[in-house]
């Protein structure tokens, strides 16, 4: 498709482009003047002017621009004596004539060929896309869960689905943890950024010496030195009768509250627990009494150091190991106790070294935890840069399965893609052979003697005897002379001669080459051909331009015709083919109109109107907003001038528009009908801001005119019944 984008460039949009598919061999454009339509032309003399940096034409490689407005004018007339003259065919070398016509032949063969390969390789190019959206749709949904999460912070740049894309596809490495564990390193690293952890202490476990287990695994004895002695150890209750020593306080036994005690049975008793026995008791004692003291230590600076460290959880499993300790070292003071109570009683106590190394286990994971984040808090960004990357590398590994089957299904197609490149290569290469020879026996027969002739013989049929164009002495250019005078002789002719002149010059731009040698497709842009021309040019004008240019170029040649004048155009399309299918196949309407900024509009064949009609439609167009209402006071009065010169009406115009002028009560109502009568232009300065009231009174006023002079029928059929009777609602 040859598209021309025209934006932020005189009267187009800054903002919004205006697309014009110029894909037909025969492009018309109407427009009225300062509507835009310049600008295009412009573009296709000078598009490499700065003015047109935001202006491109897709197909700009493919095409030589031939283009005439008023700049080509200009450059090539205004300001020289003389002009670079036209390469054309000789007809004299039939031969050569003839490998030319051949080699022709091959060239548009080739291009067919060019063509279906081009076609070839954008299909690849629609299927690869076709793939790669498929896949970011896929990668898209697949990663919609993490996209919910605080885990997007880290994405930043990437949350759309295009760059979301590509940015997976751009990781080389993966990594198979879970979404769920970079969000918790997230988390952490986010909840603790201005803040660390203490590392946890670990307190000496009290622990039992080897003598201090025999001691309670050994019963206290009582001696053997007291007649007592035998009594008490067949009935086992030393520990009973010890316990009850401490009760004697007289004569009153303190088991059968009997007198019975006295010195020799006390002595007698006392002498059952010799000094030996007292003597280990008390060690229990004080081994109670440093066990209990160690045990409390230990448990008191454990939980000081957890509740310190400010990283772990309530949940963490380190609080029920601690308590499982706690539980085993009072059992084990109770139990010391125990063998306190009952020295004869044989004690074992809780082995906790397997709780003292799950604990020292446990403790060092965490310390390396705390370690690995105060190190990162001291590095945050480091930090926060090493989980987004192991964030992405995450991305990238649960869509593998899907990217790397759609890599393989593009890489196929790339395959394919790139034999049909290689093939369109070559056959670029044999074309550009076949350029070249061309341009060699182009070069045989050019000359630009017949081209003078054609020129002169166009002159010569247009009545302007007295002008002919004569070869520069030893130089390709061509000079304009009226008699034998060719100094400045350009700045001495009539609007109508000037033009004329330039335009047959233009032709034979358009036929031939300023090059010896040059070939390629040309693209021909027409600009207002007719702007100072009678009618009776006018039909000679669009005559040369349809049968020399429109039907008279190469089948790849691409014409562009631009007019303001509702004639011209009319008469370029009388001569267009008849049949719609055969005339929708080949042109293409467009209009430019201009409200704000101008835009470009497609139209139908139906829709072209003569000027008269043409007026109207511009109304209409006002008051559908597509063009600016600026326009109304000169339209309007066109269309009055028109319609009440043709009914011989323009007195009883004159009268009304007098009696409207007297009934305003507004100055600017007042100078617009003035301004409304023929004779009158004085008034128009009054009249240029127009607002959305104004418009509408404009409107009315324009209605009144008719309805006054008996013509409001005219005015209802020319308008439509449905845009008049919103207008009286």
């Amino acid at each position: 498709m040859a598209q021309l984008v025209i934006k932020n460039v005189k009267s187009y949009s800054k903002e919004r482009s205006i697309n014009i598919d110029l894909s037909k061999k025969i492009n018309l454009i109407y427009g009225q003047n300062g509507s835009g339509k310049s600008t295009i032309s412009g573009y296709f003399y000078s598009p490499s002017n700065s003015s047109y940096r935001e202006c491109s034409f897709s197909q700009k490689d493919d095409y030589q621009y031939v283009v005439y407005n008023n700049q080509f004018v200009e450059d090539s007339f205004y300001h020289k004596s003389e002009q670079p003259g036209v390469f054309t065919l000789s007809q004299t070398n039939k031969e050569v004539m003839e490998d030319i016509k051949q080699s022709d032949k091959k060239m548009a063969s080739l291009k067919v060929s060019l063509t279906r390969l081009e076609n070839g390789i954008k299909e690849k190019d629609e299927m690869l896309t076709k793939l790669e959206n498929s896949c970011k749709d896929a990668v898209w949904k697949k990663t919609a869960h993490i996209r919910a999460t605080e885990l997007t912070e880290l994405m930043t740049g990437s949350l759309r689905k295009d760059s979301l894309y590509n940015k997976i596809c751009t990781q080389v490495r993966k990594d198979e943890a879970s979404s769920d564990d970079v969000l918790n390193e997230y988390k952490k690293l986010k909840n603790n950024k201005s803040s660390s952890f203490n590392s946890i202490n670990l307190p000496s476990m009290p622990i039992l010496n080897k003598l201090q287990e025999e001691l309670l695994l050994t019963p206290l004895i009582p001696s053997s030195n007291s007649y007592l002695s035998n009594v008490i150890n067949e009935l086992g209750n030393a520990d009973w009768v010890k316990l009850g020593l401490g009760y004697v306080n007289d004569t009153k036994c303190p088991f059968c509250q009997g007198d019975t005690i006295n010195n020799d049975f006390l002595k007698a008793i006392k002498d059952v627990f010799d000094e030996t026995y007292e003597l280990r008791l008390e060690d229990l004692r004080s081994f109670h009494n440093d066990y209990s003291k160690a045990c409390d230590e230990f448990t008191r600076e454990l939980e000081h150091s957890l509740n310190g460290s400010g990283y772990i959880s309530d949940d963490d499993s380190i609080w029920s190991l601690n308590t499982q300790i706690g539980q085993a070292l009072e059992l084990n003071k109770n139990a010391i106790k125990e063998k306190i109570e009952k020295p004869s009683a044989v004690i074992s106590v809780t082995d906790l070294s397997i709780n003292h190394d799950e604990l020292k286990t446990k403790i060092k994971s965490l310390n390396g935890e705390i370690k690995e984040i105060n190190d990162r808090l001291n590095i945050y960004e480091a930090s926060i840069s090493n989980v987004t990357n192991k964030l992405w590398m995450v991305l990238r590994n649960l869509c593998g399965d899907v990217i790397d089957n759609n890599n393989s299904n593009m890489d196929e197609l790339k395959k394919e893609r790139n034999t049909i490149i290689k093939r369109k290569e070559i056959l670029e290469d044999e074309i550009q052979q076949e350029k070249n020879n061309l341009s060699q026996l182009r070069k045989q027969v050019s000359n630009m003697d017949e081209t003078i002739d054609k020129i002169n013989a166009s002159l010569r049929n247009l009545g302007l005897n007295s002008l002919e164009i004569k070869k520069a002495h030893e130089r390709n250019f061509f000079q304009i002379h009226r008699g034998n005078d060719n100094v400045e002789v350009y700045k001495s002719l009539s609007e109508g001669e000037k033009t004329i002149i330039t335009f047959l010059y233009f032709l034979e731009c358009c036929e031939g080459q300023l090059e010896e040698g040059e070939v390629k497709d040309k693209l021909i842009v027409i600009d207002d051909p007719i702007s100072s021309l009678s009618h009776d040019y006018i039909y000679e004008i669009s005559s040369l331009i349809h049968y020399r240019i429109i039907e008279g170029m190469a089948p790849e040649a691409k014409v562009l015709i631009l007019t303001h004048n509702l004639f011209f155009f009319q008469e370029l399309l009388k001569l267009a083919p008849p049949k719609i299918k055969t005339f929708d196949k080949q042109y293409n309407l467009l209009r430019v109109v201009k409200n704000e900024f101008s835009d470009v509009i497609s139209m139908s064949k139906g829709d072209i109107k003569n000027e008269y009609e043409s007026y109207w439609m511009v109304l209409k167009n006002v008051k559908d907003g597509i063009v600016n209402p600026v326009v109304l006071p000169n339209v309007m009065r066109n269309i009055l001038e028109y319609y009440f010169s043709f009914s011989c009406k323009l007195e009883s115009l004159k009268v009304v528009l007098e009696k409207l002028a007297e009934s305003e009560s507004d100055i600017t109502y007042k100078s617009f009908c003035r301004y409304m009568h023929r004779g009158s232009h004085s008034d128009s300065s009054n009249i240029n801001n127009l607002g959305r009231g104004a418009t509408e009174k404009y409107f009315e006023i324009f209605k009144d005119v008719f309805d006054k002079t008996d013509d409001l029928p005219h005015y209802n059929r020319m308008f439509g019944c449905e845009i008049d009777k919103e207008m009286t609602e």
